[in-house]
């Protein structure tokens, strides 16, 4: 196991799911932890699923970590950027 903080999303989820484990299995050692390890993994589902459906979207504004949220266009039509790349 590395001891440097994750960096892609997978490592994160992953981290996310190691933490919930280890809040639910030791919950009389975090009696009050910031969140309820069965929220945190309920989060965690709901994360899984609206990642999977974006990339099966092909809505790759939504990977643009670059520009706010708020200040990305809504429902682009992103089939032109496909184009581009396999061109």
């Amino acid at each position: 196991m590395s001891k440097r903080f994750p960096r892609t999303e997978s490592e994160v989820a992953a981290l996310a799911l190691r933490v919930a484990e280890g809040l639910a299995k030791a919950a009389e050692d975090f009696p009050s932890p910031p969140i309820p390890a069965t929220e945190l993994k309920a989060k965690l589902d709901v994360f899984k699923v609206a990642d999977t459906a974006t990339v099966a979207s092909g809505d790759l504004d939504a990977f643009d970590v670059t520009t706010p949220a708020k200040e990305r266009p809504k429902n682009v039509d992103t089939s032109q950027r496909k184009e581009k790349a396999t061109s």
